[in-house]
């Protein structure tokens, strides 16, 4: 029995130190800056926009900026939050964001933090300061082709440097300086119809939307119409489309107790709102059971040492 007890402690030690990694996550110099170089788009000359979209603490939790703070209840910068939270979908979730803000900017006319030049099939983005940054680009033709970039969303620092496109997790390590390469297409567009469609979800009979709403279309990032959509038009619209235009929509206005998502099929956009439950504010974390658990592991440390020297005093 007492060397059954005498190895209780070790025991304890052996989880302890178990756990201890789980909360040693590296904390994050938000007094540095980062260089962040954009490869593999080949229009030379093309400019590159970076929005700061939120700022990073020293556990890279995010907070928006003022300007992108009144779109919190669109937009999703901290993945953890999004339940069910997964990392190999946090970058489908960053995709989904700044596609949003991708509509978002150049609709109410949110001006850039910083512009770089692409040079050489590259663009060197130097003295970003700590926090989460939306790129951007206005599509650009050369011999007869359209080139574009897909929006996206990118940090400083990051937790990996392979080329992907990052998301945040517990790690060791920050990346300041990495390579991210691009994402682009390149397309020759012919005149063609488009569509924009509203899809309205979780709504129930429709009593909570709106009798109408209006929506901007964008060619090449500029706002060119802005049409309402309602019951008598079946939320829809059609228009003629120019030869290597590249067109994009924006809900003006979301409506309470709705969150947008956009869907673009070539010719057809398709606007879905989705009604949502109003959030719970309250704080629920738990801390308890842990606590708990650790005082109960340091009292059992604690009487094992006491019988160990008592044992050893008996022995003596």
């Amino acid at each position: 029995m007492k060397r059954y007890i005498k190895t209780i402690p070790m025991i304890l030690l052996s989880m302890i130190l178990c756990i201890l990694p789980v909360f040693a996550m590296a904390e994050v110099d938000v007094t540095k800056t980062g260089t962040v170089t954009l490869t593999g788009y080949p229009p030379e000359g093309a400019e590159l926009r970076f929005y700061k979209v939120a700022d990073a603490d020293k556990t890279m939790v995010f907070t928006l900026t003022p300007k992108f703070a009144p779109y919190a209840d669109q937009i999703t910068v901290n993945v953890e939050d999004r339940e069910p939270y997964d990392g190999s979908t946090s970058q489908a979730v960053w995709a989904e964001t700044a596609k949003t803000l991708a509509g978002i900017v150049p609709g109410d006319s949110i001006e850039p933090d910083v512009t770089f030049t692409n040079s050489g099939e590259q663009c060197v983005a130097a003295d970003l300061p700590v926090g989460l940054y939306l790129v951007l680009s206005d599509p650009i033709e050369v011999d007869n082709d359209l080139y574009y970039t897909l929006p996206m969303l990118i940090s400083v620092p990051t937790n990996i440097s392979d080329g992907k496109i990052p998301y945040i997790g517990d790690t060791e390590e920050w990346f300041y300086d990495y390579e991210v390469n691009m994402k682009y297409k390149k397309e020759q567009i012919p005149p063609r119809e488009y569509r924009v469609l509203k899809v309205w979800v979780n709504d129930g009979e429709g009593k909570k939307r709106p009798a109408s709403l209006e929506v901007q279309i964008l060619k090449n990032n500029t706002v060119v119409e802005t049409v309402v959509l309602n019951s008598s038009n079946n939320w829809s619209y059609t228009w003629m489309g120019e030869k290597n235009a590249r067109y994009s929509v924006r809900e003006v206005k979301v409506p309470d107790g709705y969150k947008v998502s956009y869907e673009d099929q070539t010719t057809v956009f398709t606007i879905r709102n989705r009604f949502t439950e109003p959030p719970d504010t309250s704080d629920h974390t738990d801390l308890k059971w842990p606590m708990m658990g650790l005082c109960i592991g340091g009292l059992i440390a604690l009487l094992a040492g006491i019988v160990l020297l008592r044992d050893r005093k008996q022995t003596e």
